[in-house]
């Protein structure tokens, strides 16, 4: 077995007249075939086929299997009106349900109902199902020209169908806000995506290329993919982030809540019980522990002008209410949670600066509604002679 990556391909042939181009998995709807020419498409690269038959002149969906790849069946399963297969089995060593999907034109409950039975019945580790929904799910993204209005019944009930399944719309989850689609209709003058690779969190994961590919076998485009398997030696596996995750508001949000930056509770405690420094050294070694602080906390620089300045050479040592007042601040502000937000890079940002007699100060913001939040702090203290400057060399 030569295949590192599984292509899978889904397509409406609308009735077989053309060559199936040879991919590893063929997800095929409308075939327009008997069962006895359904079994004709065991060809050349084809070893294993399953299908589900209605006439020759409608519905009809079939599952061709390359010869080159090791996929074991152990359960198929057949609608009786021609409208999806659904085959089970081990594909390098690990369960996965295979299906192929032709919907009703109509809202029909019943199908929707019978579909999600079925497919639950089984179990398996990573779920794949190619289809023609014959509906659109998102009319401002899926159609062109565009519509405002809001989604069909239809439409609606597909997106329950994925979530009752946990399916993701493999295309649209890498392409989040790319417009283009597999099937143009002459009468109406306008373009939808209909067709749909869904697949579950697993295979997300493990796919790599998603594509919608030019219509050339019929008067859809097929969408594909290529699906990672296990390797063989489980060390060489190095866990990475899935980039389109970050395109999901609520795994953005599980992050922000998760990833919070926090001061060491022990740490803490410590810093609320430091005496206050009775030398240089002591002040040097306290300034140390915020070398951190100017990422999180504005005017830094500022803050701790007292505590540098007894620091300076031709500067005697002196503590006074002026020290004291910065010592007790900056104890407060590193066992602070500071408060950033996350970069978005579809938001806008803008870059603010301030200067003092004492510092340069920036904020990395980002628009988010009609605020401002900051993503990130930077500051600088003046040496002397540079704080001497005019304002305007600064």
């Amino acid at each position: 077995n030569n295949i590192i990556n599984t292509k899978i391909t889904t397509l409406n042939v609308k009735g077989i007249n053309h060559v199936i181009k040879r991919v590893h998995i063929a997800l095929l709807q409308e075939t327009h075939l008997t069962n006895l020419e359904h079994l004709k498409l065991k060809r050349v690269w084809v070893s294993q086929i399953y299908y589900s038959s209605f006439n020759s002149k409608s519905r009809g969906v079939a599952k061709l299997i390359h010869k080159n790849l090791a996929l074991m069946v152990d359960k198929v399963i057949q609608d009786a009106d021609g409208r999806y297969v659904l085959v089970t089995g081990l594909l390098y060593g690990e369960q996965i349900l295979l299906g192929s999907v032709y919907a009703p034109n109509t809202f029909d409950s019943s199908f929707n109902s019978k579909f999600v039975a079925e497919v639950s019945s089984v179990s398996s580790t990573h779920i794949l199902i190619g289809s023609d929904f014959n509906c659109r799910l998102a009319p401002s993204t899926d159609y062109n020209p565009p519509k405002t209005q809001a989604s069909s019944k239809m439409a609606r009930a597909i997106v329950e169908l994925c979530s009752d399944l946990s399916l993701f719309d493999a295309w649209r989850i890498c392409n989040p806000r790319t417009k283009d689609f597999t099937f143009f209709s002459r009468p109406h003058l306008s373009f939808s995506r209909i067709d749909f690779l869904f697949v579950s969190r697993s295979v997300v994961d493990r796919t790599r290329v998603r594509s919608i590919n030019p219509c050339v076998l019929s008067d859809h485009s097929s969408v594909s993919m290529e699906f990672l398997p296990t390797y063989l030696d489980p060390l060489s596996r190095h866990w990475h982030l899935n980039p389109t995750l970050l395109n999901d508001p609520l795994f953005v949000k599980y992050l922000e809540d998760k990833l919070q930056v926090k001061p060491d509770p022990i740490k803490m405690l410590g810093i609320n019980n430091m005496e206050r420094s009775t030398n240089k050294d002591e002040v040097r070694r306290f300034l140390g522990m915020g070398t951190y602080l100017p990422k999180f906390v504005p005017q830094v620089a500022t803050l701790t002008t007292p505590l540098r300045s007894p620091l300076e050479q031709k500067n005697e040592w002196i503590w006074s209410h002026e020290q004291k007042q910065s010592f007790l601040k900056l104890k407060e502000v590193l066992t602070q949670e500071p408060v950033l937000k996350f970069y978005d890079p579809e938001k806008r940002t803008r870059i603010s600066g301030n200067v003092s007699q004492h510092g340069l100060g920036a904020v990395l913001l980002q628009q988010n509604d009609e605020q401002w939040l900051p993503l990130a702090y930077t500051s600088r203290a003046l040496t002397g002679a540079v704080s001497r400057y005019a304002q305007i060399e600064k």
